[in-house]
């Protein structure tokens, strides 16, 4: 056990004093009943909520094995009558009307909006009543009392979140529940988008600009804690739109909301891979066109190194003569001309494959990628990649609608460009620390790196490699 486990689960003298007017057999388990309602404010139905090392450790103060456990009924009379003696000996009382309001009002201000779930916020109601020397006897009462606290707060937030949108978003997610089969229905929006085909990348960013539209604030929607706003969107996600229907119309808007802003992660994250997946198969398609088409030329024309010795000897031995009548008889001005042509796409590889890749676009992928390079917002926090930005808002102007243009995946990959309200291609900086700059160099001991952010290892490999240039300077020549 560790140090501060010992120092709580430690048996005190007024504690000593009760269980030992017991009998052997039931000492141990008044003892554990004693702890438990000191340090978790609440007695115990059975052992199993207790680890072993606490039960061990227990027993060997009381000087019983933790077999006695076995048979400590824990609802027994006895077991409920030392429930009572040990409230009466600590001077615990049954909490009043007014100690339950405050206890609602503490779990509403405090423990709630933290995104507690509802066994964090039993336990601290038990410790709240217990510090304060109250114990409610009635475990499924504390129980009701939590859970009616909870959906007030789920109420309070949701009704919240609803009033903070405008008309129009309340409308407009009001009418997806109402038609849930529609493009934008609730039904949509909550399906997958499936394979990188036209139709389903034009119905995924008609889904997507529909959450834009709406103007949904992550802030605003995270007010009440990420467990609850996690639990909305379960929820939402497992229901129909006729049992969302059923709700009260604050919540209903609420909880839509919060699964939407969600959502659109989802999607952006979904239209990113299809992108980098298609011109990945743009790609790909393209350099096999054109290496097979380079194989042809290749067996077309044999023997090149041969018929050039035989061209070198020709020339040497005639050079007064004539190209016509020299070189022509050996290789005939067709073979040149094909040799020509293979030396040619030799040299120009990059060129025919993005030929190539064109000619696939053009013909395929030209009334995909567009969509979704205009439902997509990119951004970047290098400047080396501005060009590609700026190449992007030219892609979307009106004047390039109808060219035929390709774009870069990798900078999306290792997020040098990101996409605004993604979660896989999001933007770089949300993924440090909000105090790195305070805790750089704790940060940097955790991850084993030096205060140059290089790791350990590679700065010992440099310092070897300096000490070993050096040591060789310095050795005599004879012996280098």
């Amino acid at each position: 056990m560790r140090t501060h486990q010992i120092e709580l689960w430690s048996l005190e003298l007024d504690e000593y004093a009760l269980f030992s007017r017991k009998t052997w057999k039931y000492r141990l388990g008044f003892a554990v009943q004693i702890k438990s309602l000191r340090i978790l404010g609440r007695f115990q139905d059975n052992a199993s909520e207790l680890s072993e090392n606490v039960l061990s450790y227990l027993a060997e103060q009381v000087g019983r094995p933790i077999s006695d456990l076995d048979a400590y009924d824990w609802q027994s009379r006895t077991g409920r009558r030392h429930r009572t003696e040990i409230l009466s000996l600590l001077g615990v009382k049954r909490p009043t009307k007014a100690d339950r309001k405050s206890l609602s009002d503490w779990l509403m201000s405090d423990i709630l909006p933290r995104g507690g779930t509802f066994s964090i916020c039993y336990d601290q109601a038990c410790r709240w009543l217990i510090d304060r020397k109250l114990h409610d006897n009635s475990e499924k009462e504390l129980e009701k009392l939590v859970r009616s606290v909870r959906r007030q707060f789920e109420d309070g937030f949701l009704n919240t979140v609803a009033a903070s949108l405008d008309r129009h978003t309340r409308t407009a997610l009001l009418g997806s529940i109402e038609h849930p089969d529609a493009p934008t229905g609730f039904a949509s929006m909550k399906a997958d988008t499936g394979h990188a085909a036209l139709e389903n990348v034009i119905q995924a960013t008609i889904r997507l600009k529909f959450i834009r539209d709406l103007g949904l604030s992550a802030a605003r929607l995270d007010g009440g804690g990420n467990t609850l706003s996690r639990r909305m969107r379960r929820r939402v996600g497992q229901e129909a739109a006729w049992e969302m229907r059923r709700h009260p119309e604050g919540r209903r808007v609420g909880m839509y909301a919060i699964y939407l802003s969600e959502r659109r992660a989802e999607m952006a994250d979904t239209l990113v891979e299809i992108m980098i997946d298609t011109i990945h198969k743009i790609t790909t398609r393209g350099e096999r066109t054109i290496a097979a088409r380079l194989m042809k030329e290749i067996k077309r024309i044999t023997g090149k190194e041969s018929l050039l010795v035989d061209i070198a000897e020709a020339a040497i031995g005639n050079p007064e003569n004539s190209v016509a009548n020299v070189i022509f008889p050996v290789a005939s001005p067709s073979k040149l001309r094909a040799i020509i042509r293979e030396r040619k796409a030799k040299g120009e590889w990059n060129t025919q494959v993005f030929q190539a890749m064109r000619s696939s676009y053009a013909s395929h992928y030209r009334s995909m990628l567009p969509k979704i390079l205009a439902t997509l917002d990119f951004r970047s926090n290098n400047q080396a990649h501005k060009p590609v930005l700026e190449a992007l808002k030219l892609i979307h102007s009106p004047a390039m609608v109808k060219r035929r243009v390709l774009t870069p995946r990798d900078a999306l990959r290792c997020k040098e460009i990101w996409v605004v309200s993604s979660d896989r291609y999001r933007n770089p900086d949300h993924d440090v620390p909000a105090d790195f700059d305070e805790q750089r160099m704790n940060y940097y001991a955790a991850l084993q790196l030096n205060e140059n952010g290089k790791s350990f290892t590679a700065d010992l490999r440099q310092q070897m490699e300096i000490a070993l240039r050096k040591l060789n300077d310095e050795l005599p020549s004879n012996l280098s």
